[in-house]
């Protein structure tokens, strides 16, 4: 009991270290949002930058506090969730393992696909060190339950010149730079989508990089999908 007497000392001693916490806390939070707010404000007066893309918008609108940009957001996020076209691929929907936890250096996935049919073909390209591998994977989902039902699946090793001629052509159809959507989609068709991924290396300065474009027949990237799809894949083991 005789510790009470000591309690208003120990109050003035604990006061001073909470009122620094909750100080730096606060300044911790005032950089985080006035350095936010001055990166967006260059990139809307800059005109170098996509500023429609979703990512944009949704960072501005939470500098702004713009409720009601985050109830249609809301309200669309429920939508996907619920009912996707075929062709709006996730990385959810395909039942292999993310380009980034495959532990490659380097990797690139096409996926193709018939339009209004639920079968799909995976080419998946990676490179880690001086291996290089092609994964095959063919799957489709029920209309009913859109579960995935495997087909066929296989992995070979390539040559180091397959992966060259695999970069070039990816580079000549600027894959990198591409937008994740064209905008445009027909009646009939067949529809690409490819993920590409590059790992951060911090002893040569490498940053990391990661692309996703889905077009819808006529692509930029069609010569490195051909390359993939009628030269390095077995021929006698794909599904169409």
């Amino acid at each position: 009991m005789q510790y009470l007497k000591f309690w208003p000392f120990y109050l003035l001693l604990i006061i001073p270290v909470l009122f620094a916490a909750c100080n730096n806390s606060a300044n911790r939070y005032a950089l985080r949002n006035s350095t936010t707010a001055a990166y967006i404000n260059m990139i809307d007066t800059s005109g170098q930058y996509d500023t429609c893309e979703l990512s944009h918008k949704v960072i501005k609108a939470y500098i702004a506090n713009d409720t009601s940009f985050f109830r249609q957001l809301q309200a669309n996020i429920k939508k996907q969730a619920t009912k996707r076209a075929n062709w709006d691929l996730w990385n959810s929907d395909i039942p292999l393992t993310k380009l980034q936890d495959l532990g490659a250096d380097e990797a690139y996935r096409f996926v193709y696909s018939l339009m209004g049919t639920p079968f799909y073909e995976v080419v998946t390209v990676t490179k880690a060190g001086d291996s290089i591998k092609l994964h095959y994977f063919s799957f489709s989902r029920d209309y009913f339950t859109d579960i995935p039902t495997k087909s066929i699946q296989y992995t070979k090793g390539l040559q180091k010149n397959d992966w060259d001629e695999l970069e070039n052509k990816l580079s000549l159809g600027d894959f990198w730079r591409l937008k994740k959507g064209a905008g445009y989609r027909g009646l009939d068709g067949s529809d690409l989508t490819v993920f590409g991924y590059i790992k951060p290396n911090s002893t040569n300065g490498t940053s990391g990089r990661y692309n996703f474009v889905h077009r819808f027949m006529g692509s930029t990237l069609n010569d490195a999908f051909f390359l993939v799809y009628f030269k390095l894949i077995d021929q006698k083991k794909k599904w169409f």
